[in-house]
């Protein structure tokens, strides 16, 4: 089955290019055209009470592509301790993150529960200008027959918008004046 293109999704030939094979999309790792780079604060334990009673929580980073047309690639996914020191990258390679498909990371290894302050950082990219996917963290802990949750929501730290192939002209909504 041959893939008729259009004359504005060629890119130039001398450009060099990572590919990911999908039947969806065809990413291209060294140019992005769109992506962020998302902050997502995590508690892995909170307080319950004045006396400094706390509760452990287990962190669930959920990232979801919320684009009908269009894959989005996970280029990382890293979980980072109280001060900031890189605990783990849990994504080694791209991972495609099909039309309206989620993916779940656990901040599940030893060490990570009672410990608050943490984050996952998620860095994606597209060859498409998409819908910003929904990252969240979704913390949830029991204790004596109760129990508590509650979600955080990431933050952009950093958007890379899309840029023409032939002119580097920005384009779309993050374009700047």
């Amino acid at each position: 089955c041959s893939e008729q293109r259009s004359s504005q999704d060629a890119l130039p030939e001398q450009q060099p290019s990572t590919t990911v094979n999908s039947d969806k999309a065809n990413f291209s790792a060294s140019k992005p055209a769109y992506g962020q780079r998302i902050f997502v604060p995590t508690y892995t334990h909170v307080y319950y009470n004045a006396n400094r009673r706390s509760v452990d929580l287990l962190a669930t980073l959920s990232v979801r592509n919320t684009d009908a047309d269009h894959s989005i690639l996970l280029q990382s996914v890293s979980y980072h301790d109280f001060d900031g020191n890189l605990v783990w990258q849990h994504v080694d390679e791209p991972l495609e993150l099909p039309p309206m498909a989620s993916r779940e990371f656990l901040a599940d290894q030893p060490g990570l529960v009672g410990e608050s302050g943490a984050s996952f950082v998620v860095e994606w990219t597209s060859q498409h200008q998409v819908t910003d996917p929904v990252v969240e963290a979704v913390m949830v802990g029991t204790q004596s027959g109760w129990g508590i949750s509650f979600v955080r929501t990431g933050r952009v730290l950093e958007t890379h918008p899309r840029r023409e192939a032939s002119t580097g002209v920005t384009s779309g909504r993050f374009a700047s004046n």
